[in-house]
């Protein structure tokens, strides 16, 4: 499936798990489920990876769902940007919690 039919619809199990996700943000629609955000944002591809990085952190920042969606990422070995973070941003954070943890 390319991500351009991963686009979320309020149908989609990605949009009533990020719809269900608790804390404050319970119950809001991602930014990312907005008909103007293309997905293809969230899956970058490396020529124009930074490009499309701060495109969708900028789609993330508005978000009212973005700190559930980072928890869920951080739980989750999921693709893509979730909660304005990159993959490799998200492995960083586990690393740095890991640590904090055992200290």
């Amino acid at each position: 499936m390319s991500t351009a039919q991963q686009r979320l619809h309020r149908e989609d199990t990605l949009f009533q798990l990020l719809n269900r996700l608790p804390g404050e943000d319970f119950g809001q629609q991602p930014a990312c489920a907005s008909d103007e955000v293309d997905p293809e944002l969230f899956f970058p591809v490396s020529d124009q990876a930074q490009q499309q990085i701060a495109a969708a952190k900028r789609v993330c920042a508005s978000c009212p769902v973005r700190q559930a969606c980072l928890q869920f990422a951080l739980h989750s070995d999921v693709e893509g940007l979730w909660g304005a973070t990159t993959q490799q941003e998200r492995k960083r954070l586990r690393r740095e919690d890991s640590v904090a943890v055992a200290a």
